[in-house]
């Protein structure tokens, strides 16, 4: 109880056995202290001698010294607290021996071993108790005080059976709070090193949280850079494609399907107007986002180089001719490599109504009289390739109104769900023979939606370009202008 009168006092540390000490000390002097007045004001008829006076002004000093003690007195002074405790005890059993006048002041004695051992611990307090009876009886044994009390031996041993019971029960009762509190100090210990590790740890967590925070930062700001970056080259390449308007001017009736898988493409098309030939055009890049992107744009620029400052005019020297420029760019900054491209390409002469075409992986489709014909390309890329064969082109009398298709890969060869099989190239020209009977903007739609019904729940795998085209016989007399 008064272990918990005392906690707000300085926050003590009532495990030590000093601190323990001075509590029980103070409390127990205040109580006798408190004792020895009420006897003194309600039983006037008790006669003290001067030693009482004296006894009773050294409770009151004890209580005091014991009251600074517990904020002053150090760790070596501890004996000191011990002599105060043994005196205390001494004198509080002869000041209760003089008040009762009798033997009965002696059962005072029974609380020595509660006191000493819960002080002291088991073995000092043990110790400390016998210390004390011996001491007693030496007093008693020689009168030293002239105590004139006679001690039967029925009292004598029914005094020590007692007293003895009370030692065992204090001691076996120590002994376990003993255990108990060494038990709670090393959980208590264990415990603040644990504490000491989690607040370690947290330490470390936290920092390891700023650091991610401030990468977490880093990395959205390289992301917002990176993305802003990739819009700028996605207006970059759409300025080397055919404007809209472009298209419209020169095809008339026509309709694109650009869909990359990224927001940059490795896909391109082109169309032109030289002279008397009109020219289409459709790419397919090795790979696609801004690898494919960035040769995409290498390809455009030379594909233009050729149709307009060569004199090479037939589609399968255009093919070789793009083959050998792009292989010669490797190989002077490069390797030997992979890198090159799918292409087809279509020259109509306008006066002839003749369409030229030749290919490179690109088929080429046209409908005419509401039939398919699907025209097979070289299996040969624009670029390196372990066994090359020279490019061959194929001419085709256009009719009023036929349609002409040009398609990169990516719309034969995407995975349709729960099918896990390409669409393919018959399967795309099979699609335009069943909307023969469509204009050209619907079928645009209507390829779109088969396309995405076809895919369904699967990623799109790569960059899509559709160019339909519908000729007509007097296309050739609408141009006034060369679009070079």
């Amino acid at each position: 109880m008064f272990e918990k009168l005392l906690l707000k006092y300085k926050n003590l540390n009532f495990n030590d056995n000093i601190v323990r000490t001075k509590a029980l000390v103070v409390f127990f002097h205040i109580f006798v202290s408190l004792v020895v007045l009420s006897l003194i004001i309600f039983e006037k008829d008790i006669s003290f001698r001067n030693i009482d006076t004296l006894i009773l002004i050294f409770f009151l000093f004890c209580s005091v010294f014991s009251l600074i003690s517990l904020k002053f007195i150090k760790k070596y002074w501890i004996f000191g607290s011990y002599s105060i405790v043994s005196l205390a005890f001494l004198f509080e059993f002869f000041l209760f021996f003089e008040l009762t006048k009798n033997a009965y002041g002696f059962f005072w004695y029974f609380a020595f071993p509660i006191f000493s051992i819960s002080i002291l611990g088991k073995n000092k307090g043990a110790v400390y108790a016998l210390v004390l009876i011996i001491l007693t009886t030496l007093i008693v044994r020689f009168n030293l005080f002239d105590v004139k009390v006679h001690f039967t031996r029925y009292f004598i041993v029914r005094f020590a059976i007692g007293y003895l019971l009370v030692f065992i029960l204090s001691y076996i009762f120590e002994f376990f709070a003993q255990k108990t509190r060494n038990d709670y100090k090393f959980l208590f210990e264990k415990t603040e090193k644990y504490i000491e590790k989690i607040e370690k740890f947290n330490t470390q967590l936290k920092e390891a949280h700023n650091e991610l925070l401030i990468s977490q930062m880093k990395l959205q700001e390289a992301n917002q850079n990176l993305d802003e970056s990739i819009d700028y080259a996605k207006i970059i390449q759409s300025k080397l494609l055919p404007s809209d308007d472009m298209l419209e001017m020169t095809l008339n009736k026509y309709f694109l399907i650009f869909k990359p898988l990224s927001r940059v493409s490795g896909d391109f098309y082109y169309v032109n107007k030289l002279n008397d030939k009109l020219i289409l055009s459709v790419g397919d890049c090795t790979g696609h986002g801004i690898p494919g992107a960035l040769l995409s744009v290498l390809s455009v620029s030379l594909l233009h180089d050729v149709v307009n400052n060569t004199e090479i005019s037939s589609p399968k020297n255009v093919l070789e001719t793009m083959r050998l420029r792009i292989k010669l760019n490797f190989n002077f900054f490069s390797e030997k490599d992979m890198h090159g491209l799918d292409l087809a390409y279509c020259s109509i002469d306008l006066n002839t109504k003749e369409l030229t075409y030749a290919g490179a992986f690109i088929p080429l489709f046209v409908l005419s009289e509401n039939k398919v014909e699907m025209f097979d390309a070289v299996k040969n890329p624009i670029g390196y390739f372990y066994k090359e064969n020279p490019f061959v082109q194929t001419k085709i009398k256009l009719k009023n109104n036929d349609k002409i298709y040009l398609s990169t890969d990516g719309f034969f060869d995407q995975i349709g769900t729960g099918k896990r099989r390409k669409l393919t190239k018959a399967k795309f020209g099979e699609i335009i023979q069943s909307i023969a009977d469509l204009d050209l903007s619907e079928q645009s739609k209507f390829l779109l939606d088969y396309f995405d019904k076809w895919r369904g729940k699967q990623k799109q795998l790569d960059d899509i370009t559709v160019l339909g085209f519908e000729w007509n016989e007097n296309m050739a007399n609408n141009y006034s202008i060369d679009l070079t």
